[in-house]
């Protein structure tokens, strides 16, 4: 646990350990299941334990710092390749 809290971890690999730890396989499914959306339920859930809370609030501010990317960041365009 003590290896998601790192400083200047980026938030996708925050993520996808948290991933590893609630074993969901990518982070895509862990934002289907809607636990970023659920997490005062999830909280309870993990019964307020030192580990619960840490994995909680990993998810809560990863999740905080990717939708922020987002919303800052430019729409990305996709450029095919040249054509052989």
């Amino acid at each position: 646990m003590a290896v998601l809290g790192r400083a200047g971890r980026d938030p996708g690999d925050r993520l996808r350990g948290c991933c590893r730890l609630l074993d969901v396989p990518t982070i895509a499914e862990l934002t289907a299941s809607g636990l970023l959306e659920s997490l005062p339920a999830e909280e309870s859930r993990l019964r307020f334990t030192d580990a619960g809370r840490t994995l909680s609030g990993e998810i809560r501010a990863a999740g905080a710092e990717i939708a922020a990317r987002h919303a800052t960041s430019p729409p990305r365009t996709w450029r095919l390749p040249p054509a052989y």
